[in-house]
């Protein structure tokens, strides 16, 4: 009889080196030490690996149902690319790991909602992708974590599209694909080719708030409710901070509406690149609302110093532009009525001047 655990190669277990090089394994041993189950198990890898680049990529969940989804996915998918060979036709490999992954969570999330396995979004569900080469000159292994906050917050625009039927996360990630080339792309090509920086900064814990916002023409990509879900879910931000820098941007753009000075303060807001002179323009606002006799203060002290800007000018550009967000959405149909979108060179050089003084 075999012993249950035997030598193994990279003829049949990848990463593991060859059998003629004793000194890659423990002890001068002919191979790695494996059992049959794990042997044969890697047999079938083929079935749910994907090229990447040149290397090759594995997609792990903790999440049981999630493995099975996929799993039976890629299989469905192999059938098809077996034909699709025959007939001479083959989609291009994806070039970055980091486009593989949040596309797998698209997929997986759209086949919760196909077969309404809702009940799955309850516990976390977090990816791991592996990717590793097993080629005779270089061997390596890496992979890259979806979080699970970050997958609940995809879910979250997913189940809000269906709702809404308006399109959310397209409009969103097209702004962070990158691509030089002079032909059109459409999506499916960019997803596989483009390098994509929002991807990049979900899997590395950076904030993706700038992009949810189209600085140049005035307006916001999807609406407050999936911002500040990203922002409690993906960021870890309060309720109540959320709720302050809603409620501060209101009052921010009744003001900008009701006085004459609206339009200038609006701009240079806009025109502020520092945290000083964002707060000057603030300061001229508090003046504005005593002298046209405002019964409420735009700002209180608490507010200010625990939920807008608890850090002072560190990490002020993200409140920002969180309430850039809620001005422009909340402005959008008066911004169209005085003409004010996108931005006019005119508002930007009145507003420098001003800020000069």
């Amino acid at each position: 009889r075999r012993p249950a655990n035997f030598p193994v190669g990279r003829s049949k277990m990848p990463l593991t080196g060859s059998g003629g090089n004793r000194n890659f394994f423990a002890h001068a041993g002919e191979g790695a030490d494996l059992c049959g189950g794990c042997t044969l198990a890697t047999q079938f890898l083929p079935f749910v690996l994907d090229r990447c680049g040149r290397n090759m990529v594995f997609l792990h969940s903790g999440n049981r149902d999630m493995l099975g989804l996929w799993y039976r996915r890629k299989v469905t998918e192999r059938k098809k690319l077996l034909q699709a060979s025959s007939e001479g036709s083959r989609a291009q490999p994806f070039r970055y790991p980091e486009n593989y992954l949040l596309k797998a969570a698209e997929e997986l999330i759209m086949e919760i909602e196909i077969k309404r396995l809702f009940g799955t979004l309850a516990d976390p569900i977090n990816l791991r992708l592996y990717v590793f080469l097993n080629g005779q000159q270089e061997q390596f292994i890496d992979f890259h974590d979806l979080p699970a906050p970050v997958f609940r917050f995809l879910a979250q625009v997913k189940q809000l599209e269906s709702a809404e039927k308006k399109k959310f996360w397209w409009p969103l990630v097209r702004r962070g694909f990158q691509w030089n080339k002079k032909e059109e792309a459409d999506q499916d090509t960019l997803y596989r080719q483009a390098k994509n920086e929002i991807f990049q900064r979900l899997l590395t814990g950076q904030t993706i708030v700038p992009y949810f916002i189209v600085r140049d023409q005035r307006r916001v990509i999807g609406n407050w409710q999936i911002l500040a879900f990203y922002l409690k879910e993906v960021r870890e931000m309060t309720d109540e901070r959320i709720q302050a820098i809603q409620q501060f941007a209101d009052r921010l753009a009744e003001q900008i509406k009701a006085y004459d000075s609206g339009k200038k303060r609006l701009a240079q807001l806009e025109m502020a690149k520092s945290y000083a002179r964002f707060r000057n323009v603030l300061l001229r606002m508090v003046h504005d609302r005593v002298a046209n006799g405002a019964e409420e203060p735009l700002v209180y002290f608490e507010e200010y110093v625990n939920y807008l800007f608890p850090d002072s000018a560190a990490g002020w550009n993200e409140t920002r532009d969180l309430i850039f967000f809620r001005l422009y959405e909340q402005l959008h149909p008066w911004l169209v009525e005085q003409g004010l979108t996108p931005v006019a060179e005119e508002d930007e050089e009145e507003a420098m001047e001003e800020l000069e003084k």
